[in-house]
Formats: structure tokens, sequence, C-alpha cells
């Protein structure tokens, strides 16, 4: 009797042991914060661009007319937004992590006029700090009867995009650097305007 009792004991003990949750093994190093759920905004999260740049340039309260987003482009990473302010146009690479939307950084454009300087651009070259694998090309149109853009890249690439609407653009280009490119304008008649760094 007493060997069956400690047998029912035994076993009981067994039962609880196998009960107990056991720790997983770790895999690799500990992640830190900024390695999760960061990636690019959804266009709902735009308001909260406009406000924070409206902050930082300590524009006027209402932000709808202090800033203008003129085009979004995403990449696996980030989210690239070329935006309008009065004597401050830029491109803001912007990131989100849960519900937290952060511009990581702002690269301006300068001040063109409509005659002599009818586009302004600036360019990331790939290999930067935010987007590694993407290099990215920017500008704003200041002409209006510039249509199109077309940029022609070292590697013989060429990407065109419409800008009668949106009066800017931004070109995303895998392992490149869009510091050396032509950038060409055309409007109804033909080609308006050109310029080449390459």
């Amino acid at each position: 009797m007493k060997t069956l009792l400690r047998f029912m004991l035994a076993i009981q003990l067994l039962l609880l042991v196998g009960c107990v949750p056991q720790a997983l093994p770790k895999t690799g190093g500990p992640k830190t914060m900024s390695e999760v759920n960061q990636g690019p905004i959804s266009e709902l999260d735009l308001p909260v661009v406009e406000r924070q740049l409206a902050g930082e340039a300590r524009a006027a309260a209402d932000t709808r007319t202090a800033v203008q987003i003129v085009r979004t482009v995403h990449s696996k990473k980030v989210s690239y937004v070329l935006y309008r302010m009065r004597n401050n146009d830029g491109l803001a690479v912007v990131s989100k992590q849960g519900p937290d939307v952060r511009i990581r950084e702002r690269i301006p454009v300068i001040t063109g006029d409509p005659r002599s300087n009818p586009i302004t651009y600036n360019a990331i070259a790939a290999g930067n700090r935010w987007d590694p694998d993407n290099g990215v090309l920017f500008g704003i149109v200041h002409n209006p009867y510039i249509k199109s853009i077309e940029a022609a890249f070292r590697d013989t690439t060429r990407v065109k995009t419409d800008v009668s609407q949106s009066r800017g653009f931004i070109f995303v280009r895998p392992g490149t650097d869009t510091r050396f490119v032509q950038i060409s304008a055309f409007g109804d008649g033909g080609m308006w305007w050109t310029h080449d760094t390459r």
C-alpha cells in the first residue's frame, strides 16, 4: 500500500512539473526598439506629418495652408514626403514605429524662379542611413508650363513622371547615386529645360 501511495505521489509530481511553462531558448541578440515594427507611414498619417513640419518651422496655426504635401513615395523602410512651405520647401524622410510617426530628416530644396530656375531639386545617394538600399531624386516644379519630368541616370535607365497636378517629383532608385543625373522638363511644345550632372 505504501509503495502504491509513493507511486501515485511520484506521478502527480511529474504531472505538476510538466504543467509549469518552460522558458523558450533565445535566438539571436535582443532587438532594439528601432528595429521593431518600423517602416513607412500610411496616407492616414499625413496630417500628423503636416503638423510636425508646421511645428518645426513655427508656421501659422492653420497647418492646412501653412504646409502643402506635394507628393509621397514609400519604400520598404521609410516614406518620402515632398512638401512646400513658404521659403522652406523640402523632403521629409518619415518612418513609423507602432503608432508613432517620426520625421527622421528634412532635406531642403532651394527656392526657384519660374523663368531662370524653373525646377529645383536635390538628391540622396544610396547607402544613406535611413534607407541604404535606395537613392532618391526629388524636386519642385516652379514653371506652370512644365507638364512632365524625365530623369536619365548613369546606368542608362530613364524614368518619367507627370507633374501637371502635383508640381513635384520623387524618384526612388535601388542602388543608385542619384546625384549624377540628367533632368529634362517637358511642356506641350516639347523640351522646356534640361540640366545634366552626369
